[in-house]
């Protein structure tokens, strides 16, 4: 990572494919997640649009600021605002929010995660009746 003038590193640069891949990440999470299917197809046209993007969208928004983010095709004000986001810091809020509600299963009444469930199961030794 390249440091800046304060000494703390900087994020890394990510590429147009790299930062569509987040907000096709996004939109997937928000579908499985049942939420409104608009929301998740902007993400989509979002990040279909930063592929077929000629320049670097790090480029356009040091150049034109949000606005020219704006001013793209699929790209509303939340979007842009998103992308803006993932250029400065590397990493997009709601997706680490969406990735971090996991699905939960309910196993002797217990609520636990799915992940905890799949490692004590696999850990489970066979019961042979």
């Amino acid at each position: 990572m390249a440091q800046t003038t304060n000494g703390k590193s900087a994020p890394p640069v990510l590429t147009n494919a790299e930062i569509a891949a987040l907000l096709d990440e996004t939109a997937g999470l928000l579908e499985a997640q049942e939420a409104n299917p608009y929301r998740v197809q902007a993400y989509r046209n979002g990040a279909q649009t930063l592929r077929n993007l000629a320049r670097p969208a790090a480029d356009l928004l040091e150049s034109e600021g949000i606005e020219g983010l704006e001013r793209l095709p699929a790209i509303g004000r939340s979007l842009a605002r998103a992308i803006e986001q993932i250029v400065d810091t590397g990493r997009l809020t709601l997706l680490e929010r969406l990735r971090g509600q996991r699905v939960g299963v309910i196993v002797c009444g217990t609520n636990i995660d799915i992940d905890s469930y799949a490692r004590a199961v696999s850990a489970a030794e066979p019961v042979i009746a």
